[in-house]
């Protein structure tokens, strides 16, 4: 089933149907304000993963469950054997629409390496990724750096993303195996297995300031 996910900057998340029927309210946890918010970008067997990044540098993941909901049965019985004590996962919240039962577990909580001041950095971009069939969590911070750890939350490193002076990572853009990014008038894939920036250079295109990526698989 569809799903549509909010994230305010009190740290709220909010899972709407597509009928905008709200399913669940849940607490991610933040204690700074929310800026930042990915969806993982394959459903697996009814769940997907989300992560939320604030202000402070720090970037929460949470497990969804989505169910069809069962007829008859009390809410509070429909998930009692969900929770998994599983990388220290904590069930947090359930509640029911009239088709969809939504249930999030919190996953892990991720620090961002510190930025060039010594502080946290400004993350300017987070998204889900996977490659070669891992999955990994990659942030964009003001610095132009890109953060990466693997799923199971070890960090992979941090890689220099651009070469004009002050440019920050705008944003990336996830297309099955492939994660873009975007700063300033820079684009480019990055590789999140061997850790590599791949610049792409048009010799006849001057973009200036490049507001938007996409890849056309056709």
């Amino acid at each position: 089933p569809a799903l549509v996910v909010l994230a305010h900057a009190d740290g709220r998340l909010r899972f709407l149907a597509p009928t905008g029927e709200e399913l669940l309210v849940h607490d991610a946890g933040h204690e700074r304000p929310v800026t930042l918010l990915a969806v993982s970008p394959s459903w697996g067997k009814g769940d997907i993963l989300v992560a939320t990044g604030d202000a402070g540098g720090a970037v929460r993941v949470h497990r969804v469950l989505v169910r069809g909901a069962t007829p008859g049965r009390p809410s509070w019985m429909l998930d009692a054997d969900m929770a998994s004590t599983e990388n220290d996962s904590h069930l947090l919240g359930t509640t029911v629409g009239s088709s969809v039962n939504v249930t999030a577990h919190f996953k892990r909580h991720l620090e961002a390496p510190s930025g060039a001041d010594g502080g946290a950095p400004k993350l300017t971009a987070l998204a889900i990724a996977s490659q070669h069939g891992t999955k990994y969590f990659v942030v964009g911070d003001a610095e132009g750096k890109i953060g990466v750890w693997d799923v199971g939350g070890a960090f992979q490193g941090r890689l220099d993303a651009t070469v004009t002076p002050g440019a920050s990572i705008e944003g990336f853009y996830v297309h099955k195996n492939l994660l873009l990014f975007r700063a300033g008038s820079e684009f480019g894939y990055v590789d999140l297995e061997i850790l590599v920036v791949n610049h792409v250079v048009c010799p006849d295109f001057d973009p200036g300031r490049v507001t938007s990526v996409i890849i056309d698989s056709q």
